[in-house]
């Protein structure tokens, strides 16, 4: 698993894809956060991370998946970590590698529709 600098971001991008999350494109395009992936050229998973939520991103078979689940950076410091995981077969990992020190929550997207907010109304 490597920290992945700012010039090497967009290789990730076609991990994320289907990911609408304002912050992982943030983190992508090098204004916040910081990402990891099994390797480079041409990663097969990867990990955002942004203050306390943490994305992931890629195939879960990856010897490096189940790491990238585990591990949080030093200088994380606050007690708990929003993992999102992008199919239950992330989700499952995440859970085999914190047994007993997670809870489930359901989490509601917000509408990212360009144009759908109407200053006017």
């Amino acid at each position: 698993m490597l920290l992945v600098d700012p010039p090497d971001l967009p290789a990730l991008a076609p991990l994320f894809a289907a990911n609408r999350h304002t912050f992982t494109w943030t983190c992508l395009q090098g204004h916040m956060g910081k990402a990891w992936a099994d390797r480079l050229p041409n990663p097969t998973c990867a990990r955002i991370l942004t203050g306390d939520v943490a994305l992931f991103a890629g195939d879960s078979r990856s010897p490096d998946a189940g790491r990238m689940v585990r591990a949080l950076p030093a200088s994380y410091t606050t007690p708990f970590c929003i993992m999102i995981p992008p199919a239950p077969d992330w989700a499952a990992l995440i859970e085999a590698a914190h047994p007993g020190r997670f809870q489930r929550s359901l989490r509601h997207a917000l509408r990212h529709d360009w144009g759908f907010f109407d200053p006017e109304r």
